[in-house]
Parts: structure tokens; sequence; C-alpha cells
């Protein structure tokens, strides 16, 4: 999918661009393209060449902190055509990786990574993203980091950090910082308000057992308006 003007997306959503339902924002490293990150947001598709690694990771360290019996979160987000994760990047610059080989990296300047984090807090301040991972940090690109992590923690947003969804991680080491007490029940009230959305939880059926209050599930928006008083 190509961006508007030949640019990748500064975030990437699948399905409706301005959804009923809160998202989880998953910030990895560096866009896998051949297009420089632009200002907009962008669609990304899980089907068929969507099956990217740091997609499916992610989907599946979220499905496993949520925890709901024989849910598979990827499967079910194709089938509705939409997701409750959205992916942006901490680089501005695209790498194009394709199998073992990547384009050679160049040095980014701190100047061009707090321009990057200053457009994606602007882009994102009225959308609700209850939860931030960050996935991968590198120590390099701290002046991203430096903008971002107080920007969303302003809001009341829960930021938690995970290794690179991807080779040389491991399903111990993902799901830990997910399943912590104060992250783990908001991944829990981002999926169920859009499984309850998408017609895949019934609007009035019982919610599994959580360690969340029941009334944060009960009705559209509910975590989203959470957050918006909070910030």
């Amino acid at each position: 999918m190509v961006g508007p003007e030949g640019f990748h997306g500064l975030f990437l959503y699948y399905g409706p661009r301005n959804p009923v339902w809160p998202r989880i924002l998953v910030i990895g490293r560096e866009a896998n393209s051949s297009r420089p990150v632009g200002d907009d947001p962008e669609p990304y598709e899980l089907r068929g060449k969507g099956s990217v690694a740091f997609w499916t990771w992610s989907h599946k360290a979220v499905e496993r902190a949520v925890d709901l019996p024989t849910f598979d979160l990827r499967r079910s987000a194709i089938q509705v055509g939409s997701s409750p994760i959205s992916y942006a990047d901490a680089s501005p610059r695209s790498v194009r990786v394709s199998g073992a080989r990547s384009e050679p990296r160049s040095a980014v300047g701190d100047d061009e990574l707090r321009s990057h984090a200053m457009r994606l807090c602007r882009r994102t301040e009225d959308l609700a993203f209850p939860v931030v991972i960050v996935s991968g940090e590198r120590p390099s690109w701290r002046a991203f980091y430096d903008i971002v992590r107080p920007a969303f923690e302003g809001r009341g947003v829960a930021i938690v950090r995970v290794p690179f969804f991807g080779r040389g991680s491991t399903r111990e080491r993902l799901s830990e910082p997910l399943d912590r007490p104060e992250v783990r029940p908001r991944i829990l009230a981002v999926v169920l308000e859009w499984a309850r959305a998408n017609a895949l939880v019934p609007p009035g059926g019982e919610p599994p057992p959580s360690p969340i209050p029941v009334q944060l599930l009960s009705m559209p928006e509910t975590m989203g308006n959470m957050v918006r008083r909070q910030a």
C-alpha cells in the first residue's frame, strides 16, 4: 500500500482510520520500505504478503497477554478486516530489507529523531492509545524516546518496553512486560472493546475473568474516554 505522495506512513493501521475502539500502538525501529517516512497515517495489510514477522509476533504477544481460550488475534483481525494494533517506528528513515540482506544504514541525527517524534506525538494526540509498546529500543535513538515517552505518559498512557518482535527474542521475554498489572488490564480492555465493536464478543456477553472493573468493559469507547479524561 502506497502512502500519500509516495511516502511511508507515519503510523500504520488495519481497518478504519478512526475507529470507535481504542488501539495499542507498537513502536518498532525502522520501516522496511524504500519510501521515506511521511506525515500521514497509512493502512497496513495482514493478509497474504502481510505476514510480516514483526506484525505476527506482536499480534501473538498481545494475544498471550489477553489470554482468552481458543482466541487467535491475528486470524480474528483478518476475519473482520481490522486490528486493535497500530504501528510506528522510532527512526524517520526507512530501510529496505529483503531476506537476510538490507540496504546500508546511515546514522540518524538527533534533530531528525526529535522532529520525527514530535510529528508522531502531534498526529496521535487526538487518538486513543491506552498502551504504547516500545519494541527493540535503541540507545542511539534516545532523542526520539525522550520526547515520545513523556508525551504519551502525560496523556495517561501506559508505556512498556519489550525486546524486538523478531528473531533472537523469546516468548518469555516478550510476554513478561505485557503481563504486568499496570499493563495487562489495559491491553485486555482494548482488545475486548475491539472484539465487541466487531461482533466477536456478544454486546451483552459476560467478560472473561479479569483484574479490571467490569464497568470498563461494558460499552464502546470506555477506555478511550478514560484516557482522555486523564490527559
